[in-house]
């Protein structure tokens, strides 16, 4: 149906390993809408129920604290394998973790979970070191603050999964980053800064622009303003 159809379009990865890899910058709900229009379906027709986190094994990798340092320090991050669906040569789909306990993106994912066997993937959910029980100090942000940033969250990530392909499962595919919000920005920068590890990412509600040295401040509110007195 239009539903599927649109989807696979979307989330046709393979296209990616052959054409040298993009990032995807989209949104869930907006496919999952359009499809419905087009299909002359319902959005409840469209949803089923998926796994959770319960579904899941839960993990804890070892990660230094300072990927950029000679401190040998390291900590465990904690995140969850879903690999019921998984099939050799399958892409590993990997959630970068927001600003939050990871188990809160695992249950409410559903791109992943809708097409994640159609396409024998390895579901991956990783925690955002700082979050949840992925700490990289007990007393967490108030106890060592400096290691709390992006560059390290996503070094993190470049890690597991190298290690996940290298080690756990090297029959498979390429890996494909997703998120939302902060999550797809993170998604987005690791398509960027580790193109030699993640051939693709799905970014969606991803304001990477805001990060931009030259991006405007006052152009959010120039958009509040304008939508008010119209």
């Amino acid at each position: 149906n239009s539903f599927c159809t649109l989807l696979e379009i979307a989330m046709n990865v393979r296209a990616l390993a052959t054409s040298g890899g993009a990032f995807i910058v989209m949104s869930a709900i907006g496919i999952a809408l359009t499809a419905a229009l087009l299909g002359g379906t319902s959005m409840a027709a469209t949803m089923s129920p998926q796994p959770t986190v319960n579904n899941c094994t839960k993990h804890f990798f070892t990660q230094f604290i300072d990927h950029f340092s000679w401190n040998n320090a390291t900590y465990q991050e904690r995140y969850f394998l879903y690999d019921k669906w998984y099939k050799p040569g399958g892409p590993i789909w990997f959630y970068n973790g927001n600003e939050a306990n990871v188990e809160v993106y695992a249950n409410w994912t559903g791109l992943m979970w809708e097409n994640g066997e159609e396409f024998g993937a390895l579901l991956v959910f990783a925690e955002h070191r700082y979050f949840g029980e992925s700490l990289p100090c007990p007393g967490g942000f108030r106890e060592c603050p400096d290691y709390l940033s992006t560059e390290q969250a996503m070094a993190d990530y470049a890690a597991l999964i190298t290690d996940l392909r290298t080690n756990q499962y090297p029959d498979a595919g390429i890996a494909v980053t997703f998120g939302g919000s902060y999550g797809g920005m993170l998604a987005a920068w690791m398509r960027m800064r580790y193109p030699g590890v993640v051939a693709g990412a799905i970014a969606s509600s991803a304001p990477i622009g805001c990060m931009s040295p030259t991006y405007d401040k006052e152009s959010y509110w120039a958009v509040v303003t304008r939508d008010a007195t119209a």
